[in-house]
């Protein structure tokens, strides 16, 4: 119902909500952000009718088991695909998805091909960054950014309304949230103030030391030499005069 259109829109989910509601069983319905704002742009009677009593269902806590179980279950069923530590792996894509599992599920699907790009069959890190920079991912990103800097007290846009709350949240709720953007946005800063700082020397040597995984080619890959097969006598000798056959006899040379 939230992709109704605005104005008239608003309207029939209204009276959609109100009629059901007025059948005589508890109602309880589930809406995003976006048809949110739109109710919250009805009357006043509607509005007490309706969001009188709201259940917020916000991202998981990124530190919480909910988070860490449902990235042990990723890398369960990537069924060794991905390499990366789990504790890492929660963290990475919690930076990347906002802890958003739609957003998880499509960021590793795209890390994989990117690894497959580099001639890999194996998913790290470096494949998760590269994948969070694509193409594919650039729409999901700038949301990504803009829900951090939401939660990190940015101002807020009017054009970008579903991806805020209409409701106002305690602190309490949004405490952890806050916490992990304000101290991944700190360890960004203290590295990006250490590479800068580096002269080039240092910088060539960093390089060497980072894992060659990051620039693996397809050409790097050890090639499978076939197996030999063993052959009979009689294969052999068959085989030497096909052989025999295909090669051109050599013209003889003119005297001197």
């Amino acid at each position: 119902m939230q992709h109704s259109n605005t104005g008239s829109g608003a309207a029939k989910v209204t009276d959609v909500l109100l009629t059901m509601a007025s059948i005589g069983p508890p109602m309880v319905f589930v809406c995003n952000y976006s048809l949110g704002h739109k109710l919250f742009g009805r009357n006043s009677e509607d509005r007490q009718r309706l969001l009188s009593a709201p259940r917020i269902m916000l991202p998981d806590d990124p530190y919480g088991k909910d988070w860490q179980a449902y990235v042990a279950e990723c890398l369960r069923v990537s069924n060794g695909i991905i390499t990366v530590e789990p504790v890492e792996l929660a963290a990475e894509l919690y930076r990347c998805t906002f802890g958003i599992k739609r957003l998880a599920v499509q960021l590793l699907a795209l890390a994989y091909v990117e690894c497959r790009i580099a001639g890999r069959q194996w998913v790290d890190l470096f494949d998760i960054t590269r994948a969070y920079r694509s193409a594919a991912y650039t729409v999901s990103a700038m949301e990504v950014e803009e829900l951090q800097l939401l939660a990190l007290g940015g101002r807020k846009k009017k054009t970008n309304r579903d991806l805020q709350c209409p409701f106002d949240l305690p602190v309490a709720m949004r405490a952890n949230v806050v916490n992990f953007a304000r101290a991944d946005r700190h360890e960004r800063v203290i590295a990006t103030v250490y590479e800068s700082a580096m002269t080039e020397k240092e910088r060539a040597i960093m390089n060497d030391i980072r894992p060659p995984s990051l620039e693996t080619s397809k050409s790097s890959r050890p090639r499978v030499r076939a197996p030999v097969v063993t052959l009979s006598a009689d294969e052999q000798a068959n085989a030497f005069l096909e052989f025999i056959e295909t090669v051109a006899p050599q013209k003889p040379k003119k005297p001197k």
